[in-house]
């Protein structure tokens, strides 16, 4: 697959990305290391993908209407201006409070609801329908590779110079991105795409005809629904708790975070290269087949490991099969929806699941603020790895075991594969 605008554009984001990972590391674990409460960590995490409810609304609109060179680039500069305000609190006043962490994560999920709707677009506007699977591989493959720098990079910088050096490093590959963009990429925007008016009147049709759109084809309807209640699984307990189970169960050890994290890197990056590379053919039931794996496997292993080799391991074996399923999933959309409605019903979408991961994650509040309480004074609890907390988080992924692997199998006996799920060599 060769698209220089593709590859110069995806690389851009790409590095962008890792300067975002490495602050949102430093941020976490700076938080548990001033409130010792996995609480907090769960909040911050509810903050990102609550506005995205709200702004998944006129996202879609926005990006079929107008330039999504400039949705991408005005996105990332208004998450760069939060960061600036992050890095004012912590090199003025020593640390960063609680409520800014909060504003900045609102901040930051805004943006990138804008953003993603529109990056979606734009990469299947510069790519061929054939390559669409590979596309998909590489995209997560770049995904997976930022997490994997930025968790190493941001453990050795972290201990190095604290927070102020990550958000340096952070603001350094915002302008770095930015202008690569602004240099290099030209998005050629669909002849007939969406020209009415933005109103009130226009945004409400739009997310009422993507919503019809997906409702009137099964495939699309069923894989909505199923990937809503993986989310609502995914916030509850690993999105939510995987930082909070390192820290709670290693007294706040970056550097195991970062193990942690990289091992997961690893794996979901290798995923990636096997999908954007080998990957011919797509499958809708090889999509279920990994998420049976990552659920079953994955989040069991999650629930009973108790040093950080084990949960590096859970890491690799939850990460590994999701870029390999979701090249599928992706295909099927990119196939099925044409580019020009693409922002509104792939909007629609994300706004469907990030209900899910905001379900999840609200009920992962309430358990790990009440659940710890109500295993206080449990002989059993106290002496688990991680005390009352460790506990609480361990049954929290047990569940999502339990609860994602008989869905997910339920989906690969039953889904039956689309007409239009054929070879994309």
């Amino acid at each position: 697959m060769k698209n220089k605008t593709f590859l110069i554009f995806w690389l851009a984001e790409t590095v962008s990305m890792i300067g975002s990972e490495m602050t949102s590391f430093g941020l976490s674990v700076s938080v548990y290391r001033d409130t010792r409460n996995i609480f907090m960590l769960s909040l911050m995490f509810t903050c990102i993908f609550a506005p995205k409810i709200i702004c998944g609304l006129f996202r879609g609109a926005f990006a079929d209407r107008f330039s999504k060179r400039a949705i991408v680039m005005l996105s990332d500069t208004a998450a760069a201006l939060a960061t600036v305000g992050v890095f004012l609190f912590s090199f003025l006043a020593g640390r960063v409070p609680f409520y800014y962490i909060i504003i900045f994560n609102l901040i930051t999920g805004s943006a990138s609801a804008f953003q993603f709707a529109a990056f979606d677009v734009s990469m299947n506007i510069l790519v061929p329908p054939k390559f669409y699977t590979r596309m998909n591989g590489i995209r997560a493959l770049g995904d997976s590779t930022a997490s994997l720098i930025a968790q190493v990079l941001g453990a050795a910088l972290f201990a190095v110079g604290g927070l102020d050096l990550l958000i340096g490093i952070d603001l350094t590959t915002f302008v770095v991105g930015i202008s690569t963009v602004l240099i290099f990429v030209r998005i050629k925007e669909p002849e007939n795409r969406e020209r009415s008016a933005l109103s009130i009147k226009n945004i409400i049709a739009d997310f009422k005809f993507a919503g019809r759109y997906i409702g009137e084809r099964k495939i699309l309807k069923t894989l909505t629904v199923y990937i809503c209640l993986c989310n609502v699984l995914a916030g509850f307990a690993f999105f939510s708790m995987s930082s909070a189970m390192i820290l709670s169960k290693t007294d706040g050890n970056a550097g195991y975070l970062a193990a942690f994290n990289v091992a997961g890197g690893i794996a979901a990056a290798s995923g990636g290269l096997i999908a954007g590379v080998f990957q011919k053919k797509a499958s809708v039931k090889r999509y279920f087949l990994m998420y049976s794996i990552s659920f079953i496997v994955g989040d069991l292993l999650f629930a009973l490991a108790g040093n950080i080799y084990f949960w590096c391991v859970a890491a690799a074996v939850s990460l590994f099969p999701l870029p390999v399923g979701e090249a599928n999933e992706a295909y099927v959309w990119q196939s099925s929806v044409p580019v020009e409605i693409q922002g509104r019903v792939l909007a629609f979408k994300r706004w469907f699941l990030h209900w899910g991961i905001l379900t999840g994650s609200l009920l992962a509040n309430i358990c790990a603020y009440f659940l710890p309480k109500a295993l206080t004074g449990v002989a059993f609890a106290e002496n688990f790895l991680g005390g009352v907390q460790g506990l609480s988080i361990s049954l929290m992924f047990l569940t999502t075991s339990v609860l994602g692997g008989i869905m997910s199998l339920i989906h690969l006996f039953k889904v039956k594969e689309p007409e239009f799920m054929q070879s994309v060599l």
